[in-house]
């Protein structure tokens, strides 16, 4: 039987397979251990509010995991990469599974919805405030909605550290009780340790989501406001527009006043020169 000792706050959640335990904490950190060595192999750095659900994939080559705040990453434990990043729930993500052939994942929330994704994490099917009960004989199906979602992995948003957890005995006796307060103090030595280390990372982290924050914000500020100089430089040209349309309009009017003008003075005329020829 392991103890682990690893994480700086309390554990919320954990999923194994055969050679893996993966446990996430308040801390927002996950952990994944080796089960013949009880020793983290590798701590991934990637929520910044408390992790409440893990799962892997059936083929263990994928693991996903969501936090207090909504969010759902999904992590590629081969290539060590974040491959999906959303925040899919107004509020915790309370559980977390695979469907046996690894094409659905299906995320549950403290906001009463339930969100399936497709395997390419194209498309989101969500199971809006779904109420399943008997009513009065009949069954009440829930209301789903589906919608394409877009995930953007910032580079600075995460990062996968391996473990290194070296333990010598030199060439000493050792009894079974001694070996486990020796491994015991070692843990504790190393939980303490981390427990530094990650909120340094913490704190890296924050700073750079604000970064990544204030990025976006500038963005979105350049994009509105070229979005206004576009809608300025249309609303000028469309006066501008109108104005030219109107100055037509007056000298086409004047010409046609100025036609009227000459064909009244030619009748005045006639009229003058047949009156004369009449005297």
């Amino acid at each position: 039987m392991f103890t682990l000792y690893g994480h700086s706050s309390d554990i919320r959640c954990v999923d194994c397979n055969d050679k893996i335990v993966a446990t996430g904490s308040d801390d927002g950190d996950i952990i994944l251990w080796n089960i013949e060595s009880g020793m983290p192999e590798v701590t991934i750095y990637g929520h910044l509010s408390s992790v409440r659900s893990l799962v892997f994939s059936k083929n263990n080559q994928i693991m996903a995991s969501g936090d207090d705040g909504g969010n759902i990453k999904i992590w590629n434990l081969s290539s060590k990469e974040l491959i999906f990043d959303y925040k899919l729930h107004s509020s915790g993500v309370s559980s977390l599974v695979f469907t046996s052939d690894d094409q659905l994942l299906v995320s549950s929330g403290w906001d009463r919805n339930v969100n399936v994704m497709a395997s390419s994490m194209s498309m989101l099917f969500s199971l809006n405030k779904a109420q399943n009960y008997q009513q009065e004989g009949s069954l009440i199906k829930p209301v789903i909605e589906s919608s394409p979602i877009k995930s953007v992995v910032e580079p600075e948003s995460f990062r996968f550290e391996q473990e290194y957890l070296a333990i010598s005995f030199q060439d000493i006796q050792i009894t079974g009780g001694d070996l486990r307060k020796h491994l015991k103090k070692c843990g504790q030595e190393y939980a303490s340790r981390k427990k530094e280390e990650r909120s340094k990372e913490r704190v890296r982290m924050r700073s750079a989501s604000l970064e990544i924050q204030k990025r976006r914000e500038e963005r979105l500020q350049r994009e509105q406001t070229q979005q206004e100089q576009r809608e300025q430089e249309e609303s000028k040209q469309r006066l501008r527009d109108q104005e030219e349309k109107d100055r037509k309009e007056k000298v086409c009017q004047e010409r046609k006043e100025q036609a009227v003008r000459e064909r009244l003075a030619r009748e005045q005329e006639e009229a003058r020169q047949a009156q004369k020829k009449k005297a």
